[in-house]
């Protein structure tokens, strides 16, 4: 059966996904999923999805609200837009400071007909290498009752050269020890022990060590380093981190779940930590931290040293720290 290289479907029984993904310099991924099926179940389902996207379109746009527009017109449900400003994805879209921001959108269409049985097309446009690729996998089913989950329509399809297979970049890219990507570091693929970033990155994804999470004990920070990710280390097998000054926040979950963890030092220029930064870390005993923290999240919203049971704050005499450590009954030592 001869594969389309536009996606619209119409069988019976099937139901459709569209997703589309927004990825950022800094790693960061802004992810949106729409499913159709011919009788919805449940939010974010609906009895038809229609989108109309291009990769390509999306990411020539000349700001951030055209962007926000061009989303809500392309996707609709027998007509009407299911993509509004109430939306969380479009709420992410709208603070992304600027098209050029913007590294790769990918969007995809997925038609299940029985699970054996799936045509799926992805559609990537790499904003920094001006490439515009397309995947297809599968055979599109005939008409079947005139009924269908959805469909994906891709105006400029033709612009976009077929790629079934990995390239010989992203061969290469699996065998690096580092992979970085716009300085920041994508995906550690080393053994682990004790890991030094190399010089030049500037931020830690929060996906980087997913393969390395029981061998990764210790971590060393290049110069000129900015930003870890929520959730970079969370469950990795550390036992003592240093955080260098030029770290302005350890963000939420970050160090998470580290059991084995016994000893965070924090430099002077670090100003706050957030809610879950460390919560977990049941072998944490030592904390030392400089008098430039002024936050620490222990509220509602969760608490940075949740769930660590016994550990001494070291922090200068008269510090926030100090002050902290007071209200919520931690002990305390002035260095």
């Amino acid at each position: 059966m001869k594969i389309r290289t536009d996606f619209v479907t119409n069988s019976s029984s099937s139901s459709f996904t569209l997703n589309l993904m927004i990825e950022l310099k800094n790693g960061k991924k802004l992810k949106y999923e729409a499913l159709g099926y011919e009788e919805p179940f449940g939010p974010g389902e609906y009895a038809e999805v229609s989108a109309m996207l291009s990769p390509k379109e999306l990411a020539e746009c000349p700001d951030i609200a055209a962007l926000v527009d061009m989303l809500k017109d392309s996707i609709e449900c027998y007509g009407e837009p299911i993509l509004t400003d109430d939306d969380k994805f479009i709420q992410k879209v709208k603070k992304i400071p600027s098209m050029q921001e913007i590294a790769k959108i990918s969007v995809t269409g997925t038609e299940v007909y029985d699970p054996e049985n799936e045509y799926a097309q992805v559609y990537t446009y790499d904003c920094m290498k001006q490439a515009y690729t397309c995947e297809i996998d599968g055979e599109q089913w005939g008409a079947i009752n005139g009924a269908s989950g959805g469909n994906l329509y891709v105006p400029d399809r033709k612009l976009a050269k077929e790629s079934n297979e990995m390239n010989e970049a992203d061969e290469l890219q699996e065998k690096e020890e580092f992979v970085v990507e716009y300085d920041v570091l994508v995906r550690y693929n080393g053994e682990g022990g004790q890991v030094t970033i190399p010089d030049g990155v500037q931020e830690i994804g929060s996906d980087a060590f997913d393969d390395c999470l029981e061998n990764l004990t210790g971590i060393t920070f290049p110069e000129g380093f900015t930003t870890i990710q929520e959730q970079a280390f969370v469950s990795t097998a550390l036992t003592s981190v240093t955080i260098p000054g030029s770290v302005k926040e350890i963000p939420p979950a970050a160090f998470m779940a580290c059991v084995d963890l016994t000893e965070v030092i924090l430099l002077e220029g670090v100003e706050e930590i957030a809610y879950d930064a460390f919560a977990d870390c049941e072998s944490l005993r030592d904390v030392t931290l400089p008098a430039s923290v002024t936050k620490i999240y222990d509220c509602a919203h969760g608490y940075s040293f949740f769930g660590c049971p016994q550990f001494i704050i070291h922090a200068p005499a008269g510090s926030y720290a100090e002050q902290f450590a007071k209200e919520k009954g931690y002990p305390f030592e002035a260095l």
